[in-house]
């Protein structure tokens, strides 16, 4: 995108009340080391935590819950989880087990009446959750799932998500 396409962007998703995580670098190289430039399209665990904290405040900063499926994901998380540690507000964190079936998390979660969850997983896992949501009536419009899986979109073609935003392709359903 061009400097002058992301602001129309970021304009139209401000517009809109829409979040949107502008990943890039934060000014153009000069085009005698363009050649020596490489741009990652993975954002760092702080500006993924620093994403997610945005939307959470957009939605008012409801209680939430985050599902991992592996322990990397709170050293992946961490700014995320420091935030609420510092706050009012709650966040309960849920491994899955080894047998990764997300069922009894769900029920939890289910039981406990926090609408929105945080999956940390890969994109396979994902899904599978996801799944497993919809077999548990957890995918109505109470229900807010936030993904931090940013390939291979879980959502993509599943009808799992109800509407898709252009401009906020984060993982947010």
């Amino acid at each position: 995108m061009s400097p002058a396409s992301v602001s129309t962007v970021s304009h139209i998703c401000g517009e809109k009340e829409i979040p949107h995580v502008k990943i890039g670098p934060e000014e153009t190289p000069r085009l005698p080391f363009l050649r020596f430039s490489s741009l990652t399209l993975y954002p760092s665990n702080e500006d993924v935590s620093r994403a997610i904290a945005s939307v959470l405040r957009s939605l008012g900063n409801p209680t939430c819950s985050l599902i991992c499926s592996q322990a990397e994901c709170l050293l992946r998380l961490e700014e995320l989880v420091r935030r609420f540690l510092i706050s009012r507000e709650t966040l309960s964190v849920r491994m899955l087990d080894d047998s990764q079936d997300p069922t009894p998390l769900l029920k939890e979660i289910r039981d406990d009446k926090v609408a929105t969850i945080i999956i940390d997983a890969n994109a396979s896992t994902s899904y599978h959750i996801l799944r497993k949501a919809r077999e548990l009536g957890m995918t109505s419009s109470f229900y807010k799932y936030i993904l931090t899986t940013m390939r291979d979109h879980p959502c993509a073609n599943t009808g799992y998500c109800q509407h898709a935003h252009p401009c906020a392709n984060t993982g947010y359903c």
